[in-house]
């Protein structure tokens, strides 16, 4: 049976049906991509607050040097930068229970780091550190390759096989 546009019932619900899709991959899409940016600007925060936390008091390069020692893990491990800091007993500054204060000190500029860290524009001055040690602390068997002293800090990457 046709109705007065000539359709016939199975082709009104195949209409309705594709639309149906089609409004559901949209929607669905932007729900999806919504919860990314969402996901991406706190993962961002996130980042400058372990950034602050871990070496504010150590000042930009300081931070900078924090942010390297993030993305070559990220690189290294194939994780994301998130998933660096999150892991445990990896970046003291993300259990620190004092990191907002600190955050709130340094808050420019450790956004403005973790922004270059995500968007892949920082520059590795630790030539592919991977940890930070101060230097009253002991050397552990994963802090290989020294490839940068820093204040009180040196900074060291696995040596490559």
């Amino acid at each position: 049976m046709k109705n007065e546009k000539g359709l016939t019932t199975l082709e009104i619900f195949i209409m309705f049906f594709t639309l149906g899709i089609a409004l559901s991959l949209t929607f669905g899409w932007i729900t999806i991509s919504g919860t990314k940016i969402k996901n991406s600007i706190n993962n961002k925060t996130e980042i400058a607050k372990v950034l602050a936390a871990e070496a504010c008091g150590n000042g930009r390069l300081g931070m900078w040097i924090v942010a390297n020692t993030i993305d070559n893990r990220s690189k290294k491990w194939s994780i994301s930068h998130f998933s660096v800091i999150t892991q445990l007993n990896q970046y003291y500054g993300y259990t620190n229970k004092n990191k907002e204060t600190l955050y709130d000190q340094c808050k420019e500029e450790s956004e403005e780091i973790a922004r270059f860290l995500i968007t892949g524009e920082l520059y590795d001055f630790t030539n592919g550190g991977m940890y930070i040690r101060r230097r009253d602390e002991k050397r552990q068997p994963w802090h290989e390759v020294k490839t940068l002293e820093y204040k009180d800090h040196i900074i060291y990457k696995e040596k490559e096989k």
